[in-house]
């Protein structure tokens, strides 16, 4: 088995069968059986959904949203545990079946998650909730010849009435 480590200090020394990956593409998660992020940062972990849609079985630590991420299709380890990481790491090495099938599961939790269409029919529903709530601007409304009437352009003009967390009144 091999394993594709991402985030990584530059000069860390490797065990032989690990390559450190600085930018992964789908040639470097192909060449690994697994992938660990070392460091998955503060927000969504790109990595982790970069391996998953090439059936990689991943190892993170609990940080950010990779427990949402990997949703039980990766191990994931507590933050700032490299005694955790590594262990994680030689369960899948030692059973190369279990990474198998964990980066089967995570290819299918991210084709049914992450794909563009996905992310563009959950944003879309996410606008057409907030729209729903919006009030009904009358000024827009359809005249009676059946154009809209306009307000003329936009100007960055203070609004009389203000919400009460713009801090104007």
């Amino acid at each position: 088995m091999r394993l594709a480590v991402t985030g990584t200090a530059p000069d860390a020394p490797l065990p032989e069968g690990v390559a450190r990956v600085a930018a992964c593409g789908p040639d470097d998660y192909a060449a690994a059986d697994a992938v660990v992020v070392c460091a998955p940062g503060d927000g969504f972990p790109v990595p982790l959904a970069e391996a998953m849609f090439c059936g990689r079985a991943a190892v993170a630590p609990d940080t950010a949203a990779v427990r949402e991420v990997l949703g039980g299709t990766g191990l994931v380890v507590p933050p700032r545990d490299p005694h955790a990481l590594a262990e994680a790491c030689l369960t899948l090495l030692r059973d190369p079946g279990h990474g198998r099938r964990l980066g089967a599961a995570a290819r299918a939790r991210a084709l049914e998650l992450f794909t563009v269409e996905q992310n563009i029919a959950s944003f879309g529903a996410i606008y057409l909730e907030l729209l729903s709530r919006a009030p009904v601007r009358h000024d827009l409304a359809p005249s009676p010849a059946g154009s809209v009437r306009s307000r003329g352009p936009l100007d960055a003009s203070p609004r009389s009435t203000s919400p009460s967390w713009a801090g104007r009144r």
